[in-house]
């Protein structure tokens, strides 16, 4: 009696997944990896350079008009021109590379031009802070831009790059140290050229497109001293090196150029034929597969396709997909990015036959939509049939039109409560069905006569959609795992909200106090003229409170002028009324035309308790009136009070 009542159970439940199969009859599913052309997205905003957005005293802070895009490639180029010889060193945040510098240190002149690129940035950035290593050279002049560029490869970026320094002429050949290899790269060429007070226009290598033309009054043709050029040109000729020469209509007193060709990401490549059977997950934000790759290329008889120097047979091509690669899914719609790749072969002895794992997320936010119908033991509406019952009225968007109240069965089904520490309950649930159309955020009913659930209304809260087999069309059939209930408790609510979330960092070692971060921060980009003695800064003062046993950093910049020349001028941080931690001293201050910017930073070791940062300003020598701390919006006069641990 028991095996026949099984028997009965197994026979409706195959009927009701062959009936389920057909309403969830798909067109085929179609996965492809790869970019598009390489293209440029954005640059720093405003979009002009030089002075005074970027002179003066580090650190340099670029700014894009809009946060970068996860995995794109951010480009920052940055240029320095004195008259005073000194080796310029930078430091980036994690992530950027350089790529290229030119450098000129003959006294008493020096020239430097760097590029740094960020491949597959992880999305977000909007402000890169460049820190400049060691002492400020005397009346320092940066010009620096940064730019982003979509379909550039995350992996081997830098295909080649040369540089070229010069003291004389009107141009500067840059010359690659290697050939072009890869189809549709971008080209990044560009020089800082440093040249008597007077007009100057400048010019473009044939192929190239200006990306950013100025100098350090912020004008594309100008009567500063110093002038900064960057083009690009996307796809390049290949199978020789580049040549571009860089002019412009003035003579050069000193100079520094480079030129760095960038790979293009790999084109499109559908995948679909080489997709593994069962391997394909997908949620909202993340897809799983696998694709299994290789073999011999065959001949209509089954042979294999022999070598023309009769060394073997002719492998097919196969492609890794690199990390970075967008990604792209259809049936179910999922777009996003390769993050993990992992490596397996399929024989231990053949060459060419193995299987790539991928593992790809993305960024979307779930959209809330209407569910196409509840859950229930008891099956009711469904699909709306043709009048000849061959199969049910198909919609535009490729949704089956579905008769109202329709409630789907279900297979699998699991609910689990949970009392979590601060004393409250959460219900976890999840079932398995194969109709399409649910999403995360949608609200539907379950109803269970076995587990009690009588129109349970709850929210889906993910959907992972697998692969069983083949259904009647012959395409494989999705399952969808349909996950419901509270939502998903953090850490913190679960041990009683004594776990905080504090900023992370790159690596942690056991019995280091992590750094507090920012305590205080002000800025001001009003001018405060006519100083002489000793005065305060208007609103260049914070107040914080210090841990015991904390160590900070105290961090300024202003920019100051004179109204004569060869003034002095010096600041001072104070912590309190009457106690100096630091001094800055400036000499040969001038008009308004020579701006200089006073950057300065001291580690502290305070007292636990309240302390109120400030800065004042005076004429250390000289007649003028001291004008300071700034020119303007763009460049703000600063205070910084920073926690960095113990």
């Amino acid at each position: 009696m028991f095996r026949r009542f099984v028997a009965i159970i197994l026979i409706a439940l195959a009927f009701t997944a062959l009936a389920v199969y057909a309403w969830a009859t798909m067109t085929a599913t179609t996965v492809s990896i790869g970019s598009g052309a390489v293209a440029f997205v954005q640059k720093n905003d405003p979009p002009q350079i030089g002075y005074p957005l970027f002179v003066g005293g580090a650190p340099i802070t670029l700014k894009l008009p809009v946060a970068s895009t996860a995995g794109t490639c951010l480009i920052a180029v940055i240029t320095y021109g004195s008259g005073a010889s000194a080796n310029q060193t930078y430091t980036l945040p994690a992530g950027w590379t350089k790529q290229a510098q030119a450098q000129i240190t003959s006294v008493p002149n020096i020239a430097d031009y760097e590029i740094w690129t960020y491949a597959n940035n992880p999305g977000g950035i909007q402000t890169v802070q460049i820190a400049h290593v060691g002492s400020i050279p005397s009346a320092p002049s940066w010009l620096a831009t940064i730019s982003e560029w979509t379909n550039v490869a995350s992996i081997g970026t830098l295909e080649t790059s040369g540089m070229a320094t010069a003291s004389a002429g009107t141009s500067l050949t840059l010359t690659t140290t290697g050939s072009v290899v890869t189809a549709g790269d971008l080209v990044l060429v560009g020089w800082i050229q440093l040249h008597a007070f007077n007009s100057i226009a400048y010019t473009p290598p044939p192929g190239f497109t200006s990306l950013v033309s100025g100098g350090d009054n912020g004008a594309a043709t100008d009567a500063a001293f110093q002038h900064m050029e960057v083009e690009y040109q996307i796809g390049p000729l290949t199978g020789a090196p580049l040549t571009p020469i860089v002019t412009s209509n003035r003579t050069t007193q000193y100079a520094a150029g480079a030129i760095i060709v960038l790979k293009a990401a790999p084109p499109i490549l559908d995948q679909t034929a080489y997709l593994k059977y069962g391997s394909l997950s997908t949620k909202q934000n993340t897809a799983d597969f696998t694709l299994t790759q290789g073999g011999y290329l065959l001949l209509e008889d089954g042979g294999r396709l022999q070598l023309e120097d009769g060394s073997g047979y002719l492998l097919l091509d196969t492609v890794v997909p690199s990390l970075g690669d967008p990604v792209t899914i259809t049936n179910p719609t999922w777009s996003g990015r390769v993050v993990s790749t992992a490596l397996a072969g399929l024989t231990d002895t053949i060459t060419n036959y193995r299987e790539i794992q991928v593992a790809a997320t993305n960024n979307t936010v779930a959209s809330v939509t209407t569910a196409p119908g509840n859950f229930s033991d008891v099956v009711t509406g469904g699909h709306l049939l043709l009048e000849d019952g061959s199969g049910a009225l198909l919609l535009e968007s490729g949704d089956y039109l579905l008769l109202e109240g329709t409630a789907f069965p279900y297979v699998e089904l699991q609910v689990r409560s949970s009392q979590n520490q601060d004393g409250t309950l959460s219900t976890y649930g999840s079932l398995k069905t194969y109709e399409t159309g649910f999403a995360a955020g949608q609200t539907v009913t379950i109803t269970s006569t076995n587990l009690g659930l009588a129109a349970v209304s709850c929210t889906i809260t993910n959907v992972t959609q697998t692969w069983l087999g083949a259904a009647l069309t012959g395409q494989p059939t999705p399952a969808y795992l349909i996950e419901f209930g509270d939502a998903y408790q953090t850490l913190q609510t679960v041990a009683g909200g004594a776990i905080t979330r504090t900023a992370g960092v790159a690596t942690q070692q056991l019995g280091v106090v992590q750094p507090g971060g920012v305590l205080g921060y002000a800025q001001v980009t009003a001018n405060q003229a006519t100083l002489t003695t000793e005065v305060d800064l208007t609103g260049l003062t914070v107040t914080v409170t210090v841990g015991s046993g904390r160590r900070l950093r105290l961090s300024y910049s202003v920019t100051v002028s004179s109204s004569v020349a060869n003034d002095a001028v010096a600041i001072l941080a104070y912590d309190g009324a009457a106690t100096v931690v630091q001094t800055t001293l400036l000499s040969g201050v001038g008009p308004i035309a020579f701006q200089n910017t006073m950057a300065d930073s001291v580690i502290l070791t305070p007292s636990t308790g309240v302390h109120t940062y400030k800065l004042t300003a005076k004429r250390n020598s000289g007649t003028g009136n001291i004008s300071a701390p700034s020119p303007g919006t763009t460049t703000p006069a600063y205070i910084l009070v920073e926690d960095i641990g113990t």
